[in-house]
C-alpha cells in the first residue's frame, strides 16, 4: 500500500469513478462523478489520507474529523463541487443527507471515506487488502472508525473486518453505517 501523492491524483480518481459509477449514493446526489472523487482527492489530502494500491487498482480514501476544518481551500472545493458536481438543486438533499449521516459519527474519529476498486478487479480481494492495511495503519490511534455504504454486496467484508452496523437510513436508497473500534 502506498500514501499517494499528488502525481497519483488522476489514478485514485479513475479508480473511484469507475468503481463508483452505478453507486446508490453518488447517482442520487451527484450529476458529474469526475467533479466528486476530485473533491474526495481534495478533502482526502487537506483533511485526512489517501492510500492507493501498489498494483494501482484499489484506493481508500479517509477524513480525520479532528482535521476537518473550513479553509479557503476547502470553501473553494465546496463551490465547486455544489455547482459542478451536484448542482444547485441537489444541494438540499444533500444537506439533509449530510445531517443525518452526522447524527451517527462520535465526536473523533477515522472516516473511512471512499473505498474503491477498479471493476475488473473487484471480487478479488483487493479492496478487502487494502482496508486491511488502513486499518493497521491507524492501530496506534485508538479511535473508531465510521463507514457508509449503499453497497449490500460489499457488507459481509466489512463485517468480516469487525465493523458492527449502526444505523440504516432510507434517503430514496439504503444507506448503511458501520463503527469499528480497535481490537
Amino acid at each position: 500500500m502506498l500514501i499517494a501523492k499528488n502525481s497519483n491524483a488522476n489514478a485514485v480518481q479513475n479508480i473511484l469513478s469507475k468503481s463508483f459509477i452505478a453507486n446508490k449514493s453518488t447517482k442520487y446526489t451527484t450529476k458529474n462523478l469526475q467533479i466528486l472523487m476530485r473533491y474526495a482527492w481534495e478533502m482526502g489530502q487537506a483533511s485526512g489520507a489517501v492510500f492507493l494500491s501498489k498494483c494501482l487498482h484499489a484506493t481508500v480514501i479517509t477524513r480525520h474529523s479532528w482535521e476537518t476544518t473550513t479553509t479557503w481551500h476547502s470553501l473553494f472545493w465546496d463551490v465547486k463541487l455544489i455547482f459542478g458536481g451536484i448542482g444547485i438543486f441537489n444541494l438540499h438533499k444533500t444537506i439533509k443527507r449530510e445531517r443525518l449521516i452526522k447524527c451517527h459519527h462520535p465526536k473523533k474519529f477515522i472516516h473511512i471515506w471512499f473505498v474503491g476498486v477498479l471493476p475488473q478487479s473487484q471480487q478479488q480481494g483487493k479492496g478487502t487488502q487494502i482496508l486491511r492495511q488502513v486499518l493497521a495503519f491507524y492501530k496506534d490511534q485508538n479511535l473508531p472508525f465510521i463507514l457508509e455504504t449503499s453497497n449490500k454486496k460489499i457488507i459481509p467484508t466489512y463485517l468480516a473486518l469487525g465493523f458492527k452496523h449502526v444505523a440504516t437510513l432510507d434517503l430514496g436508497y439504503e444507506l448503511f453505517i458501520y463503527k469499528k473500534t480497535h481490537d
